[in-house]
């Protein structure tokens, strides 16, 4: 096996069968598997002949993370073997070993890029029901998510009044961290203050940039 890799970290396998056909990289084509069998979820990116795999790192699987996977790339005879763009399949079914670190790659802090669906610079009112949804470029340290880390103001008549602290979920993939903030109820305008976030990336620095947005809850 390879030097130990950040559990976000691409899981880099070079396919000796000429440059692949995209179409053939699936989740049947390539699988992740922890020692024990148990199956993982990820995503993968192709170019010529690279596969890159990203774990799907969650709650979860940040509480319990896998020391060692295994990449299975199907191959022949399997009806969903890997093939080249000019149709020649993989000659047989292969399992690559990866070591992993229980820690987190960043290539830069994190920034927010869209919030609620909209990208930011946000010059608008963001309307949202139920959850609102937080996209960041670049891995957020776990452990600093918390409702306390992710204060939403309540707005009356253009004033912030005593925060709300949502409850949280998130995923990472890559570099790409989704946070959702449990709100709730409609509780009308609200205020997200990127100032207030106590989130923060592995090497302890705060998310970008230094932003308000309104918002507005909605039954």
């Amino acid at each position: 096996m390879a030097l130990p890799v950040p559990l976000n970290a691409p899981l880099r396998v070079v396919v000796q069968a000429g440059e692949l056909d995209p179409l053939s990289v699936t989740p049947a084509s390539v699988q992740v598997r922890t020692a024990a069998g148990r199956s993982l979820a990820h995503v993968t990116a192709v170019q010529d002949n690279l596969i890159e795999v990203f774990l799907v790192i969650d709650e979860s699987l940040w509480a319990n993370p896998p020391s060692d996977v295994l990449v299975v790339l199907a191959g022949s005879p399997s009806p969903h073997g890997l093939r080249s763009r000019a149709g020649a399949r993989l000659r047989r079914s292969q399992s690559i070993g990866f070591r992993l670190e229980n820690s987190l790659s960043a290539s830069h802090a994190p920034r927010l890029i869209s919030v609620a669906g909209d990208p930011l610079p946000l010059d608008h009112e963001v309307s949202f029901s139920g959850q609102l949804d937080l996209v960041f470029e670049g891995a957020i340290d776990p452990l600093t998510v918390a409702p306390a880390s992710c204060p939403l103001a309540l707005r009356r008549a253009g004033l912030s009044l005593s925060p709300i602290l949502p409850d949280c979920r998130w995923q990472l993939v890559g570099e790409r961290f989704e946070l959702t903030l449990e709100v709730g109820e409609d509780l009308g305008e609200l205020r997200l203050n990127t100032r207030d976030l106590g989130l923060r990336g592995p090497q302890g620095r705060a998310p970008s940039p230094q932003v308000q947005v309104d918002l507005v809850s909605e039954a």
